[in-house]
């Protein structure tokens, strides 16, 4: 995400009255981080900058532009996958759900219902999109849903992959940088856990899935997972 400094320093204060105004949704360790970054304007010595809680709030106020913008990255890979239609979930979309935000003003049909799980608080951007404040897991029922999408959806990927895939739903991950090993799932050689990942899911599901280099984060070598429901 490349940033614009002049609408930088011409929103700065916007976007600290804003954190001000919503502190209820970060819990202590985010705020520090986001009053660290925007305060100091250290923000503008990061050259990539893959913190959602940053991102989600300097694309909502127009300091990067669309063609570096994650979110309007990953909703333009929605888009051109025709997932945006039906019962529709977005798991882990941050305190505020700027790919959510993005999907209903860009979207031109009224085809979809929106739900979204996530375990912090989240900014409420429009009263037809359903929140649930919660962990997804692999109890999780997701019987009523067509598409599940994560944009970095951290912990909760290995559940959302193989419900996803096993349950027969249009799936996109974006996977993020984290080490999610787990006894089934370790990191074995790869530069990143979720490269490891994919190529297990790969293995196993073989052409029922599609795994795709990341089109959203320059320069960071991290897959992008799909699954078209038959």
């Amino acid at each position: 995400m490349v940033i614009n400094k002049e609408k930088y320093l011409e929103e700065k204060d916007n976007i600290i009255r804003f954190i001000l105004e919503n502190e209820d949704l970060y819990n202590i360790g985010e705020l520090m981080l986001l009053f660290h970054n925007f305060l100091s304007d250290e923000i503008l010595n990061k050259k990539y900058i893959t913190i959602t809680e940053i991102a989600a709030l300097l694309s909502k106020f127009g300091i990067i532009n669309e063609e570096n913008d994650i979110y309007f990255k990953f909703y333009k890979l929605l888009e051109s996958l025709g997932f945006i239609k039906g019962n529709i979930l977005e798991v882990g979309s941050g305190p505020y759900p700027r790919l959510a935000e993005i999907i209903k003003d860009n979207h031109q049909k009224n085809d979809y219902n929106l739900t979204i799980y996530e375990k912090s608080n989240v900014f409420m951007i429009d009263k037809k999109i359903t929140i649930v404040k919660d962990n997804f897991t692999s109890t999780t029922n997701i019987d009523t849903f067509d598409t599940i999408f994560g944009l970095y959806p951290c912990e909760a990927s290995i559940d959302i992959t193989l419900k996803g895939i096993e349950e027969n739903k249009n799936l996109l991950i974006a996977f993020c940088n984290c080490d999610h090993s787990t006894e089934e799932y370790p990191l074995w050689f790869g530069d990143y856990w979720a490269i490891d990942f994919c190529s297990t899911m790969k293995e196993r599901y073989k052409d029922k899935i599609e795994i795709i280099d990341n089109q959203i984060t320059p320069k960071v070598k991290l897959p992008i997972l799909i699954h078209r429901k038959k």
